[in-house]
């Protein structure tokens, strides 16, 4: 069994990383099991009339064209712009059937809606010094394949995100829209046409002394022929 073969065995069970989409302006975005929507936004338009404050309440409305099926339970929870989790819902939510008006569409529409009280600390936190007024709501708990979207409309737009505290209720303003992608094992993905055995356990450690010893050959070789 030739060595590379080994390799290309062991690493192919190794996950791939999961990547980041940014879908602000995408008409859709098809979600899978395990991925995160997370829509940034910004308070900075709050400190504006309420000085010295940040928002103590913070809701939102997301649309999509009718889902297909029963809705997902989604867990929803702000995060800090550095991704810290500040707060989470403590029940999960559910999609509900509703209806829009707009220049782009009319028609129904199945709506996630949810608002987050906020204490004095977790609102600093979000908002405070040193976090730029930016902070991220995201959703997550799919459970299938969804393609999210209002017809005629982007991501961005299928969102409102209102902030309230002090007396003042204001729209806040929205900034990227990303597409978390969960992390996907490599064995789900077409293999090569030659089937690679994988290595047992027990062989893992030997794998990564002999990729070592294949570099540090093929280094030697370089210098010689220099």
């Amino acid at each position: 069994m030739r060595l590379s073969w080994v390799i290309a065995g062991f690493l192919a069970v190794l996950p791939a990383p999961a990547g980041t989409i940014v879908v602000t302006n995408s008409p859709t975005v098809t979600v899978n099991p395990g991925d995160r929507l997370r829509f940034e936004f910004e308070a900075w338009n709050f400190g504006r009339y309420v000085k010295n404050g940040y928002p103590a309440s913070v809701a939102f409305t997301f649309a999509t064209m009718p889902l297909e099926g029963a809705s997902p339970l989604l867990g929803i929870s702000l995060e800090a712009e550095d991704g810290e989790l500040v707060k989470s819902l403590d029940q999960p939510v559910a999609f509900s059937q509703g209806s829009m008006k707009s220049s782009k569409y009319s028609g129904p529409v199945s709506i996630l809606s949810a608002s987050f009280a906020l204490t004095a600390t977790e609102s600093s936190t979000l908002f405070g010094p040193g976090a730029k007024d930016t902070a991220a709501l995201v959703i997550r708990g799919f459970d299938r394949a969804f393609t999210l979207g209002v017809a005629g409309r982007t991501i961005a737009q299928d969102i409102s995100i209102g902030l309230s505290g002090g007396g003042l209720s204001i729209g806040a303003a929205l900034g990227t829209v990303e597409l978390e992608e969960a992390p996907v094992a490599a064995l789900d993905a077409p293999l090569a046409p030659e089937t690679v055995p994988v290595p047992e356990p027990s062989t893992l450690a030997m794998l990564g002394a002999a990729v070592a010893a294949v570099v540090a050959r093929g280094l030697r070789r370089r210098v010689r022929g220099a």
